[in-house]
């Protein structure tokens, strides 16, 4: 799907393209940058590696601070091999929260304050994500490639 910046043109008509009437007509242009082919990784390449190790560690503190909050410190004394089974079931439920599918139950205020808080985080990132793997996949054969910035100035 495209919004605003795609002009109706008899060559896009050709290629099986179908258009809502036009509203106004714009000067804007869509510039994304191209992959090469045979990349498998490319499902990566919306975020930067910075961003996807900050989305784990904080995965995993999120696991281990529910974890606290469940009042598991407390039975580290008592039972510490179940203790350390929990606090390795947070983590886990942490994790698959990324993708929505955790069915953690939790007890305590401050924790589900936390999930909250942490699932909101989730539902910006997935829709960031989402929005920008459709733009990259939507260019993947540009009309023509920009190597440098230079390049620009007579486009």
């Amino acid at each position: 799907m495209g919004v605003g910046g795609i002009s109706i043109s008899a060559l896009r008509l050709s290629q099986g393209y179908e258009f809502s009437l036009p509203t106004y007509t714009s000067g804007l242009r869509l510039l994304s940058r191209t992959w090469e082919d045979n990349d498998y990784w490319f499902f990566l390449r919306p975020f930067k590696p910075l961003l996807w190790i900050a989305i784990l560690v904080t995965t995993i503190v999120t696991g281990i601070i529910t974890w606290i909050f469940e009042d598991q410190t407390f039975n580290l004394k008592k039972n510490p091999q179940r203790s350390i089974t929990n606090l390795k079931e947070m983590i886990w439920q942490a994790l698959s929260g990324l993708s929505f599918s955790s069915e953690i139950r939790l007890q305590k205020f401050p924790a589900r304050i936390l999930w909250l808080c942490f699932w909101f985080m989730i539902l910006i990132l997935t829709a960031t994500y989402n929005a920008d793997m459709t733009t990259k996949m939507a260019a993947q054969s540009p009309k023509c490639k920009i190597n440098v910035i230079e390049k620009l100035k007579f486009l």
